[in-house]
């Protein structure tokens, strides 16, 4: 169990109760283990292992660096956005809301090149937590896909 599984865990105990209301605990974001992969490979990316101890709902921000985006954006929903940097303009990351979506690495990302994706976790209170994955693309002569 982390540690953060285990300091919730022992807030709730301790302060459970006030005036006869549970105390609202943050939930846990689990964005899922980081992947070493080839371009044009589908991946699921989930989010359903995050957990809230008070088992609320939770709700999913997944941001992702543009390169990781497909020219289709086959997994964007109406509900999705795109971040937009101070006034250049440029594009930092975009956003899905779903627990988990498939995604197909786009051919044109270069070998070793590294990309992080975050998920942010929200409950009903507003309470959050961020829990992030990494996926690296392999050239062609490396190992298939890698749990890391």
């Amino acid at each position: 169990m982390k540690k953060n599984h285990i300091a919730s865990l022992i807030l709730f105990i301790l302060f459970s109760s006030l005036n006869g209301q549970l105390l609202n605990v943050a939930p846990v974001a689990n964005a899922g283990k980081s992947l070493k992969v080839y371009r044009g490979l589908k991946v699921n990316i989930d989010g359903g292992k995050s957990w809230d101890l008070n088992r609320d709902s939770l709700s999913y921000e997944w941001a992702f660096p543009l390169p990781l985006v497909p020219k289709d954006n086959e997994f964007f929903y109406k509900t999705d956005t795109v971040k937009i940097k101070g006034m250049s303009s440029s594009i930092d990351y975009a956003k899905t809301y779903k627990e988990s979506f498939s995604l197909t690495i786009p051919e044109s990302l270069p070998p070793k090149s590294k990309y992080v994706v975050f998920l942010r976790v929200k409950d009903p209170g507003g309470l959050s937590s961020i829990d992030s994955l990494k996926i690296e693309i392999l050239k062609k002569d490396d190992d298939a896909i890698v749990l890391l």
